[in-house]
């Protein structure tokens, strides 16, 4: 799976109408000469069970799942923009319409933060306008930032994702405890505070009531096991949690809390109360596979 995002103008209602994408190969320029540009090219990188965020107006209105790979196409009769040759690329999608819409502005200081420079393009400018791109290419990490303010359509979106790639709940498993997993509920959330003896590894909060089960790899671009599985979470007090969750902090192979300073200065650390030196102690492989991940993610360098 691979992210996208979209921005969409007039043909937002064509979108919603037909359930596809498109866009030219090449206009032809004053001077007669073919051009392209990088938000086109990012088309023909679409493949079944990507998952494209569409966005319109500062908000993400529609979410689709590409149900096959991009291919060429001619130009739709509705699009009329006379530069714009006949070729192009189309992407057959399903459509989640989100309503009401999500508003950019929840997830944009984090995504600029950490991963806007992983967008190819650059998702945002420094200014924070959007970036005037047809198709960005979004890492994954990123991707997985913005489900995770879709709130049950997330889910949606993920079993979508599934089908197109022919994905399978594992034996022994339900999609209502799958589900349970996304928000930190369930048995997902009493595994990992066993797990843990219902205590904050970091902190030593022992307080269950005020810990949240986080996912390690996050639970979007975790697969059937791995989203159950308590060796892929923490038990975290409130303010780690959101920070471990948003990518701000990860962990070393040796527990050690690694901090983005780019992201967070020390005033902002010392009013989270992130103590120098913290550490988790005790780590299995399996938790430092899951912990490679969310670095890599994140962008941490090891």
């Amino acid at each position: 799976m691979a992210f996208f995002w979209v921005n969409l103008g007039t043909s937002y209602q064509e979108v919603a109408a037909h359930n596809f994408l498109w866009a030219p190969a090449y206009v032809v320029g004053k001077n007669g000469k073919k051009k392209t540009n990088a938000g086109w090219d990012s088309v023909k990188e679409v493949k079944a069970g990507d998952v494209i965020f569409c966005h319109r107006r500062q908000n993400i209105i529609y979410v689709a799942v590409a149900r096959e790979t991009a291919y060429p196409a001619k130009r739709p009769q509705t699009r009329t923009f006379k530069p714009w040759n006949d070729e192009g690329f189309r992407i057959d999608v399903d459509l989640t319409i989100l309503a009401p819409p999500v508003s950019v502005a929840g997830f944009k200081p984090t995504l600029m933060a950490i991963h806007n420079q992983e967008c190819s393009p650059a998702l945002f400018t420094r200014t924070g306008d959007t970036a005037q791109q047809y198709m960005i290419r979004l890492p994954l990490g990123a991707g997985a930032l913005i489900l995770s303010y879709l709130g049950d359509a997330e889910v949606k979106v993920c079993e979508q994702v599934s089908d197109r790639q022919s994905g399978r709940l594992t034996k022994g498993s339900t999609r209502e405890t799958v589900a349970q997993a996304r928000v930190g509920q369930g048995q997902f959330r009493d595994d990992v505070l066993a797990l843990w003896q219902y205590a904050c590894p970091v902190t030593g909060l022992s307080k269950p009531e005020l810990l949240t089960a986080s996912h390690i790899v996050p639970w979007s671009l975790s697969n059937e096991t791995e989203k159950i599985d308590p060796n892929n979470g923490f038990p975290l007090s409130p303010a780690l949690d959101k920070l471990f969750d948003r990518g701000y902090v990860s962990f070393d192979d040796q527990g050690l809390l690694l901090v983005k300073n780019s992201a967070l200065n020390a005033q902002d650390q010392q009013c989270l109360g992130i103590a120098p030196g913290s550490k988790i102690s005790g780590l299995n492989a399996q938790q430092k596979a899951y912990l490679a991940r969310h670095r890599q993610l994140n962008h941490f360098l090891d």
